[in-house]
């Protein structure tokens, strides 16, 4: 019987390299062991694989990436109830105690098990980067991180998950209203994701601005009704002129530096969403005296507590042009191939599939 399997581990540096690995096992009565079906690649491991990397991606030599998991499940311990083997499921990378203080205020993105921020108390465990992820066979989570989801979602559709709760989690802060103006800012695969919700939600009009062609094209896809080039025109005019020189209700950030454009973009009273990241000492200029003249609203977004059963539902709804944000779909021998396209522009999202099925 085989025992091993091919895993892509990190080797610091910026390697990403494949080794054998033992195939885990069940160590205790609420571990799940999941077949992996597929893994999104994200712009959280573009940033580890950096040299240097991100400050908020620094993570350890040795452990499997890939956090964007969904999969079969293959085996459960004894106490598990709420899933099987041979059931479809979501993973809910993030592992919060339950215990600890910001837990019991019910804010689980900030638990002492998650947090990874330089300066602050944590021993982050987040499957994929603190701990082994789903770019293997076999991966062993928690049952708490599972979420069963119907067999009729294509499981690289079901890899989309993580990304879907991000953009829920931002988006719940603001009460998108039916009819209202949106702009989007960075048609990554996160902008693209807002952008297909905020549609789903029934703005009226959504205004995406994005330099690369293969995004905006992406962008009209999943329902914008403009795309703007920041290259060839001017982010602000344009959109003013878009919005009969009022702007939008609704600003979505997903570049990590364009704050004071969207506080320029905003209407007076308009919601602003931060999704976007920068380096922690990145130093970026905004208009602070706008910010209180138009009363706007800022929101931060950090991970998507919360929001995974939402995220099942939407996918299985199938309400989502899913078919227009992943853009690569490769086996796990052909990640570098998937992390090169990304880093080169040539990809929008992309998801490695470790097992076929």
């Amino acid at each position: 019987m085989v025992d091993t399997m091919k895993a892509a581990v990190f080797q610091g540096e910026g390697r990403l390299e494949f080794e054998e690995r033992p195939i885990p096992q069940i160590e205790r009565a609420d571990h799940v062991i999941v077949e992996v079906g597929a893994v999104g690649i994200c712009g959280t491991d573009l940033h580890a694989l950096k040299v240097p990397p991100g400050t908020l991606s620094r993570i350890p030599t040795g452990v499997i990436m890939g956090h964007e998991i969904a999969g079969r499940v293959a085996e459960v311990g004894e106490d598990v109830l709420s899933v099987k083997p041979g059931d479809h499921v979501l993973v809910d990378q993030n592992a919060p105690c339950g215990m600890c203080e910001m837990c019991r205020r019910g804010r689980p993105n900030y638990c002492i098990s998650i947090r990874n921020v330089p300066g602050f108390p944590g021993a982050p465990n987040t499957y994929g980067l603190f701990q082994d992820g789903g770019l293997a066979k076999y991966v062993r989570v928690r049952e708490l991180n599972v979420i069963r989801i119907d067999r009729s979602v294509p499981i690289w559709q079901a890899a989309v998950a993580e990304p879907i709760g991000v953009g829920l989690h931002g988006l719940r802060k603001v009460n998108v209203r039916v009819g209202e103006t949106a702009v989007v800012l960075g048609a990554g695969p996160i902008g693209l994701v807002v952008t297909a919700l905020l549609k789903r939600s029934g703005v009226g009009q959504l205004i995406v601005v994005e330099p690369l062609e293969l995004r905006r094209q992406a962008a009209l896809a999943c329902g914008a009704t403009a795309v703007i080039n920041p290259k060839e025109a001017d982010t602000v005019e344009r959109v003013l002129a878009e919005t009969n020189g009022t702007g939008a209700d609704i600003v979505a950030e997903a570049v990590g530096w364009t704050l004071d454009t969207c506080i320029q973009v905003a209407s007076n009273g308009a919601r602003i969403i931060l999704y976007g990241e920068s380096e922690l000492d990145d130093v970026i200029p905004i208009a602070p005296t706008l910010i209180g003249i138009k009363e706007l609203e800022i929101y931060g977004v950090f991970l998507a507590p919360f929001v995974f059963e939402s995220a099942r539902s939407i996918l299985e709804s199938g309400t989502l042009p899913l078919d227009q944000i992943v853009s690569h779909r490769l086996p796990l021998e052909k990640v570098h191939e998937g992390l090169d396209a990304l880093r080169d522009g040539r990809a929008l999202k992309v998801v490695i599939h470790p097992n076929e099925f």
